[in-house]
């Protein structure tokens, strides 16, 4: 299944606004995309896509299997909970754990 595919079946089922949002483009980005009238390269596009929503499971060491997509997902929440100093303990350590993951500093963006 190629790429478009992938994104068309995504935003079926999620909505155009939250793929935009899980994808990091606007919706407007994305509707035209899929509409074939976005007037610049789509290369960017294709590669979020492919890393994020057509990739394997990557083995977080905090987590367990994540997909790529919450793998993303869950390190946004530990950097805008670090970026307030706020949490527990516990999520405080899963920050530092996500932020020092070799997946994410070679691997899932």
């Amino acid at each position: 299944m190629g790429w478009l595919q992938v994104l068309r079946g995504r935003v079926q089922q999620k909505g155009l606004k939250q793929v935009a949002e899980e994808l990091g483009f606007s919706p407007s980005t994305i509707s035209k995309v899929l509409s074939g009238r976005y007037g610049a390269r789509t290369e960017k596009v294709q590669r979020r896509v492919e890393a994020l929503l057509s990739a394997p499971a990557v083995p977080c060491p905090l987590w367990g299997p994540l997909s790529p997509l919450e793998c993303s997902s869950k390190h946004r929440w530990a950097r805008e909970v670090r970026l307030r100093g706020t949490g527990n303990p516990e999520t405080l350590r899963a920050i530092l754990r996500c932020r020092a993951c070799p997946l994410r500093n070679g691997g899932v963006k």
